[in-house]
């Protein structure tokens, strides 16, 4: 994750640049996806996955799959292992970009144009492809959700109530792990063993993950997802060294 952490800002410079442009090429719909696993934490699936088990990432949605109000997103899909997923976003950019993507023929959610406006579905190969030349290292997709998804476990054990029994912080650290997988479409074991470090439940436990969480939400001039990602970064350096 430390590695990813502090790539992240060359893949972030890249996906601002590709939102600017106005056709949907193949990288600004890329850079669409993106913000989107950044902010439902969606995996990116593929058709092989799709047709072997009926399940969806984003490179197969639909476009029915999804309904737009003005600020608002919902993905409506079964992920993976059959289960029902109904996943909110409130972003008013995210939603105009995701306008944008239903006003282009087909049936799919996400398409990109190319020349004199053919219209080529984009699959996970590609993403994979950006965040590998964004960053010049062998990231992939996963690597991104599972960076998120690390994000998420931090800012909302910043959010928990201050603890004074055992009992208590294991009960934070459950509500942590269950809205984190929750979104992930996976059970707690499975968020616990692949996306959310031992190291952060266990700094959680013995309170030395506060001073990273206080500093999150000091005043550094950056948003506060900047604040808590540098914050994240910080506290793996040190839990490593």
């Amino acid at each position: 994750m430390i590695a990813f952490g502090e790539a992240l800002s060359h893949i972030r410079r890249q996906v601002t640049k590709d939102l600017r442009q106005e056709v949907l090429t193949k990288e600004k719909v890329t850079a669409i996806a993106l913000k989107i696993t950044e902010a439902t934490l969606i995996r990116i699936g593929n058709e092989q996955y799709f047709r072997r088990y009926g399940s969806h990432g984003l490179t197969t949605l639909k476009k029915r799959q999804v309904s737009l109000s003005e600020n608002q997103a919902i993905f409506r899909f079964r992920g993976k292992k059959g289960v029902r997923q109904e996943i909110e976003v409130r972003n008013v950019n995210l939603v105009a970009h995701l306008l944008e993507l239903k006003g282009l023929p087909g049936a799919h959610l996400f398409q990109y144009i190319v020349g004199e406006g053919n219209v080529h579905r984009l699959r996970a190969a590609d993403i994979n492809a950006y965040i590998q030349q964004s960053t010049d290292q062998e990231f992939s997709s996963k690597d991104y959700r599972t960076w998120y998804a690390g994000l998420w476990a931090f800012r909302l054990f910043g959010k928990c109530p201050d603890y004074t029994t055992e009992k208590e912080c294991e009960a934070s650290i459950l509500s942590v792990l269950d809205a984190v997988s929750h979104r992930l479409g996976n059970t707690r074991a499975v968020c616990k063993q692949y996306y959310v470090p031992d190291s952060l439940v266990s700094a959680y436990k013995d309170g030395t993950l506060f001073p990273y969480l206080r500093k999150s939400l000091g005043s550094s001039g950056l948003p506060g997802t900047r604040r808590a990602e540098e914050q994240l970064l910080n506290f793996l350096k040190h839990a490593t060294a």
